[in-house]
């Protein structure tokens, strides 16, 4: 995908940001404090420019002569559905899903129902468990390019981490993808156990936001909470 390169440098230069978010959390912060209304999930870099777009039929009829090439097409956007219902989102983000070989049983949240719903909801992790992320999601009509997920974690309405996950670039398809990102090691000890709110985003090159939702994560001594 054109632009790769710019998007592995901002997502390097992210990390070192949500590092040292971390290192500013401050502990006197009051219980309950409203989260900022204005809070950005999504942090644009000005030097970061995203090709020019076209469509999946553009795409092709595009040297439709090279075989080779239309070979590769093949194998890379697969065969799009042949009817796709106008009034699905072009993402259509089904679940999110917290990993872990240590846990009892996965841990998953619905998101094609109402998404308020989350926010009551507390989801249990165990301190100190490696984890990973699934995200689980259909494209419809046309490529998606850049798609990547946005994490805002507060607590005490104080943001302590930003992680952002660099999903890429799919085509249209009848059938679910799902994208497992790296392992990540639940934080531990007395002061980073409670409740955290976790703000995320799904966005693309097109700084097009195809969903935002709320939720909560409890990091606990036990799977019980």
């Amino acid at each position: 995908m054109l632009g790769l390169d710019a998007c592995e440098l901002g997502a390097q230069l992210l990390e070192l940001l949500r590092l040292a978010l971390c290192a500013r959390v401050l502990l006197t912060d009051k219980e309950g404090e409203q989260l900022p209304a204005d809070e950005p999930l999504d942090e644009a870099l000005p030097e970061y420019r995203a090709p020019a777009k076209r469509s999946l039929l553009q795409i092709q009829q595009l040297d439709t002569e090279d075989e080779s090439l239309a070979s590769y097409k093949r194998a890379l956007l697969g065969s799009p559905p042949l009817t796709t219902d106008p009034g699905l989102p072009h993402v259509q983000v089904t679940r999110l899903t917290l990993l872990s070989d240590q846990a009892p049983e996965s841990v998953t949240m619905d998101l094609t129902g109402g998404l308020a719903a989350l926010r009551t909801r507390v989801f249990v992790l165990k301190e100190g468990v490696d984890f990973r992320v699934k995200i689980t999601f259909k494209v419809h009509r046309e490529i998606v390019c850049g798609l990547k997920c946005v994490h805002c974690v507060f607590r005490r309405g104080l943001r302590v981490d930003r992680a952002v996950c660099m999903l890429g670039s799919y085509g249209p398809s009848a059938q679910e993808y799902e994208f497992v990102a790296e392992v990540e090691e639940a934080p531990r000890g007395v002061l980073a156990r409670g409740v955290y709110v976790v703000r995320s985003q799904l966005n693309d090159d097109d700084r097009n936001v195809h969903l935002s939702w709320e939720w909560c994560l409890h990091i606990c001594q036990d799977w019980t909470g």
